[in-house]
C-alpha cells in the first residue's frame, strides 16, 4: 500500500510540473507582440551601434625569441673570472614569458612610439594621427589643446612649464593605445613565438606603429641582454691593447741596447747582456698574458655575435593590411536574441510575482 501511494504522490508531482510549464508558457505566448517588440528593438540598436563602428586594419607581426648560447657563455664566464668580468649569466631569462609581454605594454615604450614619425608621412607624429582618428580622444580634448597637438615642437622639444601639459596628453593616449590598439600574445602556447597585432582606424597608422613598436622593444631587449657583453669587450680590447704595449716597450728596450753599445769591450758584456735579458724575459712574460688575453676576447665576441639577433622576425606587416568590416547582422541578431531572452524573463518573473500574491 505504502509503494503503490508513493507512486500516486510521483505522478501528481510530474502532472503538476508539466501543468506548471504549459501555464507559464501559455503565458509567455500571450506576450508575443511584446516580445516581438523587444526582440525587433534589440535587433534594431545593436546593428545601429554596430554600423557606427569604423573599419579597422590590422598589422601583424610574429617573431621568435631566441635565448643564446649557454655553452659559450659558460667557456666566456670561466676564462673571463680571471680578469674580474662580470657575463651577466643572469640576463639569459630576463625576458621570457611574461615579462617580454609586459615590456611591450610599458608605458614609457609606448609614448616613445607615439612620438615617432609616421612611416610615409615623415611630417606627422603617430600620437598627431591618433588624435585625428580617434573620437574619444578628440571629445575629450578642447581647442587649445588641439592646436598644441598639432604643433611638433610641442610634443617632441617642450619648454619646462609645458612638461606637465605635454605628459598629461601622452598619458592619456598612451592609456586609450594600450587598452584598445594593439594585443601581444603566444598562438601557441607550446612554441616560443610572440605574435604582436596592431588594431586601428586608419591603415598607416596600424603599419606605423606596429613596426616602430616591435623595433623599440626589440632595441631595448638588445641593450640589456648584450649590454654587459660590450662593455666585457670594451675592457678586454682595454687590457690587450696595455699589454701590446708593453711588450712592443720591451722588445724596442733590447733593440735600443744592442744600438748603444756596437763597440762594447768584451770585458764590459754586462752593459748590453742585461737589459737585452730583461727586455727578453719582460716580452715572454707578457706574451702569454697577451695570448690569453686574445683568446678571451674572441671568445666574448664569438658569445655576443651567438646572442645577435635576439629577437628574430619571421612575418611582418605589408600593405595592404587586413581589413576587418563591422558586423551589422551578425550584432544584430545578438541584440535581438538577448532582447527576446530578457523579454522572456522579466514576464516570468512577473507572472510568478502576481500568482504567489493571489495565493496569498
Amino acid at each position: 500500500m505504502t509503494t503503490l501511494k508513493n507512486n500516486q504522490d510521483d505522478e501528481m508531482s510530474l502532472k503538476e510540473l508539466f501543468l506548471q510549464v504549459q501555464y507559464y508558457c501559455l503565458i509567455v505566448l500571450k506576450k508575443w507582440w511584446l516580445i516581438t517588440i523587444v526582440g525587433g528593438l534589440g535587433f534594431g540598436i545593436a546593428y545601429y551601434f554596430e554600423s557606427k563602428k569604423p573599419i579597422l586594419y590590422t598589422a601583424t607581426t610574429t617573431f621568435v625569441l631566441e635565448t643564446g648560447n649557454a655553452g659559450a657563455r659558460s667557456n666566456v664566464s670561466n676564462l673571463s673570472s680571471m680578469f674580474g668580468l662580470d657575463v651577466g649569466g643572469t640576463t639569459n631569462d630576463l625576458f621570457q614569458g611574461e615579462s617580454l609581454l609586459e615590456l611591450y605594454r610599458s608605458n614609457s615604450i609606448i609614448k616613445e612610439v607615439l612620438l615617432s614619425q609616421l612611416v610615409q608621412d615623415s611630417s606627422t607624429l603617430l600620437i598627431q594621427k591618433l588624435f585625428m582618428i580617434n573620437e574619444e580622444l578628440k571629445e575629450e580634448i578642447t581647442a587649445d589643446d588641439q592646436l598644441l597637438i598639432a604643433n611638433s615642437h610641442f610634443l617632441l622639444h617642450p619648454e619646462s612649464e609645458e612638461m606637465r601639459q605635454r605628459d598629461s596628453i601622452l598619458n592619456n593616449a598612451a592609456k586609450v593605445v594600450r587598452n584598445n590598439y594593439f594585443k601581444v600574445f603566444y598562438p601557441n602556447a607550446k612554441a616560443n613565438i610572440i605574435r604582436v597585432d596592431v588594431n586601428a582606424e586608419d591603415e598607416a597608422f596600424a603599419k606605423s606603429f606596429n613596426t616602430y613598436l616591435v623595433s623599440k622593444v626589440n632595441d631595448l631587449y638588445m641593450e640589456i641582454k648584450a649590454g654587459k657583453s660590450y662593455l666585457n669587450i670594451k675592457t678586454l680590447q682595454f687590457k690587450v691593447d696595455s699589454v701590446r704595449a708593453v711588450v712592443n716597450s720591451a722588445i724596442s728596450s733590447s733593440a735600443v741596447s744592442i744600438d748603444m753599445t756596437p763597440n762594447l769591450n768584451p770585458t764590459r758584456g754586462a752593459l748590453r747582456v742585461i737589459p737585452t735579458q730583461e727586455a727578453q724575459m719582460k716580452v715572454e712574460t707578457n706574451k702569454s698574458l697577451l695570448a690569453e688575453l686574445n683568446r678571451n676576447l674572441e671568445m666574448t665576441k664569438l658569445s655576443l655575435s651567438k646572442e645577435t639577433p635576439l629577437i628574430k622576425v619571421i612575418d611582418e606587416s605589408f600593405y595592404p593590411l587586413d581589413k576587418t568590416y563591422p558586423k551589422e547582422i551578425r550584432q544584430g541578431i545578438i541584440g535581438c536574441i538577448a532582447g527576446v531572452m530578457i523579454t522572456m524573463v522579466l514576464i516570468l518573473c512577473f507572472s510568478f510575482y502576481q500568482k504567489v500574491m493571489k495565493e496569498e
